[in-house]
C-alpha cells in the first residue's frame, strides 16, 4: 500500500515550508505536467508543486487524475479533455488561457501528449503566443527502454500496432528498413496477436515485453521473438504493455525461416502479396519465392484433401 508519509511529499513540504514565496508564484499558460505512470511516489515536486498552484487542471480521465490529486491533497479543479470532446474544449481552454490563467495538461499517466490528445492544444498556444511549460517526469517509454537491454542510443517510437490487415503489412515492411530499436504500446487483449504477427512475419529478434511499469505486478520479459511467447504469464495478458524490438539482425536468414514466414503469409494474403511481403522482408528473389509459394499452397490443398 502507498504511504501519504511518502519522501517525496515529505521533501514538497519542507521545500513549500521553507520557500513559501517561491511555491505560491506561477505565471499564466499551458503547463505540460508529467505524472507518474504507475507508482504515485514517482511525483516530482516542481510537478506537485503545479498542480496545486494552476487554475485549472485539464485532463483525459477525471476519475483516474482524481487519485493522483487525492494522493497528495491537491483540491484544483479538473477539466475532461481528450480525444472524443478536443474540438468542444480546446476552444474554452484558449479563452482561458486568453485571460491569463493557468492551466496544467495532464494524461491518464506520464508525459502528456506521448499518444495522448493535446498537440492541438500546445499548437493553438503556440499560434497565440500563450507561453507553454514543460514539468518533465516520468515517460513509460524511456523507463522501458532504460530496462529492456536494447540499444538506446536512437530508437522509433511508433505508437500502438494497428489492428488493421493492410496497416500491419505496411508497418512489417518498414520495420524491416528500421535498423534501431523500435517501441510499440499494445493492450492486453491484442498482446498475445501482436507478438504472433511478430513471430511470423518478422526475422528473428530480440524483444523486450514490459509489464505494468513501476506497479506492484511488474513484469520484464526479454527474449527472441520466436520464444517469447512460451512464458506462461503472457499467455494470459493483463495490464499495460510497452513492447520494444532490437535491431534487425544481420546474420543471413535460415531457409526455413523463409518457408515459414512464406507460409505464414499465405495464410493472410494473395499469393503475390506473400511473396513481395516476404520478398521485402528477407531479400528473397520473387521468382524463387513465387515458386515456393506454389508448392506450398499445393502442399496445404492436398493436406486438406
Amino acid at each position: 500500500m502507498l504511504s501519504r508519509k511518502s519522501p517525496t511529499i515529505n521533501n514538497y513540504n519542507t521545500y513549500k515550508n521553507n520557500n513559501p514565496d517561491e511555491t505560491s508564484k506561477l505565471e499564466a499558460g499551458l503547463y505540460i505536467t508529467s505524472t507518474p505512470i504507475g507508482n504515485l511516489k514517482d511525483f516530482t515536486i516542481r510537478g506537485i508543486e503545479t498542480l496545486h498552484h494552476v487554475d485549472i487542471i485539464a485532463c483525459e480521465d477525471t476519475r483516474r487524475s482524481r487519485k493522483l490529486l487525492n494522493f497528495y491533497n491537491i483540491k484544483n479543479k479538473l477539466i475532461s479533455f481528450h480525444e472524443h470532446n478536443e474540438k468542444k474544449v480546446l476552444p474554452k481552454l484558449i479563452s482561458i488561457l486568453l485571460n491569463g490563467k493557468s492551466i496544467a495538461l495532464i494524461s491518464d499517466s506520464g508525459t502528456p501528449l506521448i499518444n495522448d490528445p493535446g498537440f492541438k492544444l500546445v499548437s493553438e498556444c503556440l499560434k497565440k503566443e500563450i507561453p507553454v511549460n514543460p514539468i518533465p517526469g516520468a515517460c513509460s517509454i524511456i523507463t522501458a527502454l532504460s530496462v529492456s537491454g536494447m540499444p538506446t542510443n536512437k530508437f522509433f517510437f511508433l505508437g500502438f500496432f494497428p489492428t488493421k490487415l493492410n496497416e500491419k503489412k505496411r508497418l512489417i515492411s518498414l520495420i524491416n528498413t528500421i535498423e534501431c530499436s523500435i517501441v510499440f504500446f499494445e493492450t492486453p487483449k491484442r498482446l498475445i496477436k501482436t507478438l504472433s504477427f511478430f513471430k511470423n512475419f518478422l526475422p528473428d529478434r530480440d524483444i523486450s515485453v514490459c509489464k505494468e511499469l513501476t506497479k506492484l505486478h511488474q513484469k520484464i520479459y526479454i527474449d527472441k521473438i520466436s520464444n517469447i511467447l512460451s512464458y506462461d504469464e503472457l499467455k494470459k495478458p493483463k495490464g499495460e504493455y510497452v513492447l520494444i524490438l532490437g535491431p534487425k539482425p544481420n546474420d543471413d536468414l535460415d531457409i526455413r525461416d523463409v518457408d515459414t514466414m512464406l507460409f505464414e503469409a499465405l495464410k493472410l494474403m494473395k499469393v503475390s502479396e506473400a511473396v513481395a511481403q516476404v520478398s521485402i522482408l528477407t531479400g528473397a528473389k520473387k521468382k524463387n519465392l513465387y515458386d515456393k509459394a506454389l508448392k506450398l499452397k499445393k502442399i496445404a490443398k492436398d493436406k486438406k484433401n
